[in-house]
């Protein structure tokens, strides 16, 4: 009888040890799938926002090809004087996105087009120092917390 419970109490063990494996293999691809699934997340924003970048992107390159024709066409008088403005939808888009597309999309000539770029690069010069400089001053900040809470 003590012969066969300690058997028993054996493969019991043996189960244990086996079962225990199992989950922890079963918890360790859970936590690989948890950790996949937040990179996959964090991917899916940056490209849902390069998306909405590329398409707002499209439609200005659009209307800048548009405003480009009829400034041909105004050259060789096929089409009556229409101002660039008219060519972009006010009311369209919001806030700054409006003042964008008023102000930097259309041009009428290259002199007008390359101050536009003149203007865009000093833009995007200085949003990139303000946000390297956010980008430091938010590790900083990290580091500081990671630091206190030691």
């Amino acid at each position: 009888m003590l012969k066969k419970q300690r058997e028993e109490y054996e493969r019991g063990l043996g189960t244990i040890e086996i079962l225990s494996s199992q989950l922890d293999l079963v918890m360790e691809e859970n936590t690989k799938s948890k950790s996949e699934i937040v990179n996959l997340k964090k991917n899916l924003g940056v490209l849902e926002r390069e998306n909405e970048r590329l398409k707002g992107q499209m439609s200005d390159l659009a209307r800048q090809v548009k405003c480009l024709l009829t400034e041909v066409e105004r050259g060789s008088n096929v089409v009556p004087d229409i101002d660039n403005q008219q060519l972009v939808r006010v009311g369209d888009e919001g806030g700054a996105q409006n003042v964008i597309s008023r102000t930097l999309v259309t041009f009428k000539n290259v002199d007008e087009l390359q101050q536009q770029n003149v203007r865009l690069l000093a833009v995007v010069r200085e949003l990139s120092e303000a946000q390297e400089k956010n980008d430091r001053d938010m590790q900083e900040k990290s580091v500081k917390e990671i630091r206190v809470s030691c």
